[in-house]
């Protein structure tokens, strides 16, 4: 058996995080998000923007997911939109079996737009060359 390069080590520990975040209890989800903003130094008006709107994690955390995607793995490119945006769909099912979390199909839009940034990022950060040209 092959050993895992540290590339796709940092990938799966990524994907790791978000599926912990799509899982975990909603109430302490929100608790140590606000716990989180508050001891960030950002002036007072983003820190209540960022708290009062969350779903932005929703983007923040696909668009760093792709980005590590892109840069570790560097797969083909559809793939690379492919791959993040199936995993938020499992992950919105999943959370529909759930006593303590909700799926909301919204969340697919903000995932969406994440992998999209990071999509363009990537590509202009490695001009094209986060993703293998076949």
């Amino acid at each position: 058996m092959r050993p895992l390069r540290t590339a796709t080590l940092m990938a799966l520990a990524a994907a790791s995080l978000v599926v912990l975040l799509s899982c975990i209890s909603q109430p302490t989800f929100e608790s140590w998000y606000t716990h989180a903003l508050g001891r960030l130094p950002l002036p007072d008006a983003a820190r209540y923007y960022l708290i009062n709107h969350y779903k932005l994690g929703h983007s923040l955390c696909y668009f760093l997911l792709t980005l590590t995607f892109g840069f570790t793995l560097r797969p083909r490119w559809p793939w690379l939109i492919l791959a993040p945006f199936l995993l938020g769909v499992l992950l919105e099912i999943i959370q529909t079996t759930l006593p303590t979390r909700s799926g909301d199909w919204h969340d697919l839009l903000y995932n969406l737009a994440g992998i999209g940034v990071g999509v363009v990022v990537c590509l202009v950060a490695k001009a094209g060359r986060c993703m293998q040209p076949r």
